[in-house]
């Protein structure tokens, strides 16, 4: 999706990324993040893949605080604020985890950095 994406090192995304909130819902599933670093504005989000199958855009979305918009809202035009230390939920609608480990790709562009990818790792 981006060209010249960088992967989050592991140093970072412990600051960022809750262990242990990969956990299934009654709609689907979601994982939090606290953006414990800088404060940052996320201008795009790509496809999220959670063990090597890409997830339906359409159920993706980013929950900041109080605010909940669609992945696919999220543009240059219409981006989202990450204040720091305000919690950050991404959750999927019908889908849900089987109980065991799981690998999750993110990919995101951020004003401050340009394209990264999260990769987390976690169990449900």
């Amino acid at each position: 999706m981006y060209r010249d994406l960088i992967v989050v090192p592991e140093t970072i995304l412990r600051r960022l990324y809750v262990p242990g909130s990969l956990e299934n819902t009654d709609s689907g599933f979601q994982f939090r993040l606290r953006n414990s670093l800088a404060r940052g504005t996320l201008t795009a989000v790509g496809s999220l893949v959670v063990d090597g199958a890409e997830q339906n855009p359409d159920s993706v979305a980013i929950h900041v605080g109080e605010e909940r918009v669609a992945a696919l809202e999220v543009s240059p035009s219409s981006p989202v604020a990450l204040p720091v230390n305000v919690p950050v939920t991404v959750s999927v609608v019908s889908v849900r985890l089987s109980p065991g480990h799981h690998e999750i790709h993110l990919p995101v562009v951020l004003r401050e950095t340009g394209p990264v990818e999260l990769v987390l790792r976690d169990s449900v």
